[in-house]
């Protein structure tokens, strides 16, 4: 049932209507958390334009938009044929950057499925170098100001990772585990050759394994009632861009346990060159405890959790 469209929010503009195919669903049985991100990003060209940058996602364009970190509250869960709609605003804008807010619907109850916010650059897509925003744009920004809803705020990851700066150097030193490694691909970038920000998710979730099975296997031979249906679910992202790589780039993700609760699990993931030990890029997750048959969220016994803390970093 629909709901009445006067519950409809109306802040700044909606730049994105579509549904969930079943080409998006993860085994958790809803849609990969990376295709939030590929909303946003698909949703930012609506928002460019609606800021007087029409084609500012063009090949051939002067200008863009670089998102420099994205804050993700994954908020109702999206399954299969779920439509969905995005709208955007702008948060607050400075002389060459800006705080963008994307929040992500369900059509049928006007729900959130997702509040995202982005601090982008105005950039040339050649060198990343930053440059004011025109007059027009921040006439056309004052119109679309918004404040940040209660749901978009951080919760568990306000203050920034204690970890870090990222680097192999300092990976090593902390005992990250190796948990990816490849070279970025040409479907993995965007216009402009460089990596797309959810494809940095992606790789994430394809690594994931690595470093969770031998605590979940643990945790499910200690409780067999578990076995095969223990998950966890994004529930906070935040992802920070130190630079991007381009096509052909090498790639190598480490990834550490920075903490756990009875409910929940903070993980740390550092995309690194391997040419040089620099970073790409850095994220902190937060998961809940999934049992995928009941589909509810769980909480681990005293014991279990001492299974899952052995990998736990070192504390700072």
């Amino acid at each position: 049932m629909s709901g009445p469209e006067s519950d409809a929010p109306a802040f700044g503009v909606e730049t994105w209507r579509g549904s969930v195919r079943p080409a998006y669903i993860d085994e958790m049985g809803h849609m990969n958390v990376r295709h939030y991100l590929a909303i946003a990003s698909e949703a930012m060209v609506g928002l460019a334009g609606a800021l007087g940058m029409p084609r500012a996602f063009a090949s051939a364009s002067a200008a863009t938009l670089r998102p420099r970190e994205h804050h993700v509250r994954f908020l109702h869960e999206a399954r299969v044929r779920a439509g969905l709609y995005m709208r955007c605003a702008v948060l607050e804008m400075g002389e060459s950057d800006a705080r963008i807010l994307q929040v992500l619907f369900h059509a049928a109850t006007h729900q959130p499925a997702a509040a995202i916010t982005a601090w982008v650059d105005h950039v040339t897509p050649g060198d990343m170098r930053p440059f004011p925003f025109s007059k027009a744009t921040r006439r056309l920004a004052e119109g679309l100001m918004t404040e940040a809803p209660d749901y978009a705020l951080p919760r568990g990851l306000a203050a920034p990772s204690p970890f870090g700066p990222a680097g192999a150097v300092e990976g090593d030193a902390l005992g990250l585990l190796r948990t990816g490694s490849g070279a970025l691909m040409p479907a993995e970038a965007d216009v402009f050759g460089l990596m797309a920000p959810e494809h940095l998710l992606e790789r994430i979730s394809h690594s994931m394994a690595h470093q969770l099975d031998r605590s979940r296997l643990a945790v499910e031979a200690m409780l067999p009632d578990l076995e095969g249906r223990l998950g966890g679910a994004m529930v906070e992202l935040r992802q920070t861009y130190r630079r991007w790589p381009r096509v052909g780039a090498r790639l190598e993700l480490r990834s550490g346990l920075v903490g756990a609760t009875a409910k929940m699990t903070h993980l740390l993931h550092w995309l690194l060159d391997p040419a040089t030990g620099q970073a790409w890029a850095e994220a902190d997750m937060l998961t809940v405890n999934f049992d995928l048959q009941a589909r509810k969220a769980i909480e681990l016994p005293e014991q279990a959790l001492a299974l899952v803390r052995r990998d736990q970093l070192p504390r700072r």
